[in-house]
């Protein structure tokens, strides 16, 4: 039986991994999948492949490399470090990338041999059984990394939009916690435990996206709205050059939102013809099988 383990960097939230490691322990014979995270003591030698996400991997040890770009790096000196990581990375066996536009921005031409596999979606957010609507929009993800269009979302909920309910998942920094907590139209619910998304976020009627239009974000595939589109919500995003995208390649209607966020009314939102595209491609196990990227392990 062959071995591959998947590097999880510390506080990194990867799950992908989880995913790969059960297609390749369900689908790939002769393999057998791990995570790094764990495994308290190992070495890369212990297997036969390690798969790193990257991340600087100038050591390069192992003896079968696969590294992985899902994302570019961001804010000071990004694109520094992406050139870095091109220049310093030990020549890997192959190399995974999210898209078309993160692999244009390395230019390897080492002649790795490379697949491309784009964000996918857990199983259990395809549950589509009737849930009783308890908010108006849902804000799942980051509050961090955005820049200001998220709290300026915030504050136009709490200043400008009163009559419509928001309930924002995941981590909440302290500062924007202590400044909203008694809004009363904004809930929090701090870190909720991936599995349990889904049942949480489909409360809402609207999916809300908020990203500002600045390289590489607006570049990288938005996990929230295609999680989004597999409840079945109706999507309200920021306008920039990912979403577009995909509404164009889904056949999707998504309601944009203006810079000022004032075309975000009720009038708007009632007469505007919302269509969530079909996403049951973008499944983890029907992804990772239409990738190939494990064609690399051989």
């Amino acid at each position: 039986m062959s071995t591959v383990v998947f590097g999880r960097r510390p506080k990194v939230y990867l799950p992908e991994i989880t995913a790969y490691i059960d297609y390749i322990n369900n689908h790939v014979d002769g393999w057998t999948g791990y995570d790094s995270h764990d495994i308290k003591d190992y070495s890369s030698n212990d297997f036969d492949v390690v798969w790193r996400f990257m991340g600087m991997d100038r050591s390069g040890q192992g003896r079968k490399i696969i590294h992985e770009y899902n994302s570019l790096s961001t804010g000071s000196f990004a694109s520094f470090k992406n050139k870095m990581k091109k220049a310093c990375n030990k020549r890997p066996d192959g190399r995974v990338f999210l898209n078309r536009a993160i692999k244009s921005h390395f230019s390897f031409n080492d002649g790795v041999p490379e697949r491309m596999r784009d964000m996918g979606i857990d199983k259990h957010f395809f549950d589509l059984s009737d849930v009783k609507k308890e908010y108006d929009f849902v804000y799942s993800g980051s509050l961090t990394d955005r820049g200001r269009v998220v709290t300026d979302g915030l504050h136009f909920f709490k200043d400008q939009l009163k009559e419509y309910s928001l309930l924002v998942i995941g981590d909440v920094p302290d500062a924007i916690y202590d400044y909203f907590k008694n809004t009363k139209n904004i809930t929090f619910t701090g870190r909720v435990p991936y599995r349990d998304v889904p049942n949480v976020a489909k409360k809402a009627i609207y999916g809300l996206n908020l990203m500002p239009d600045i390289y590489p974000l607006n570049a990288q595939t938005a996990t929230k709205v295609i999680e989004y589109c597999a409840l079945g919500l109706k999507v309200v995003t920021s306008d920039y050059k990912w979403s577009r995208k995909f509404c164009r390649t889904r056949q999707a209607n998504f309601f944009f939102l203006e810079n000022d966020f004032k075309n975000l009314t009720s009038k708007n939102l009632e007469n505007f013809e919302f269509k969530t595209p079909s996403v049951d491609d973008l499944e983890w196990s029907s992804l990772i099988k239409s990738s190939k990227i494990f064609d690399l392990l051989d």
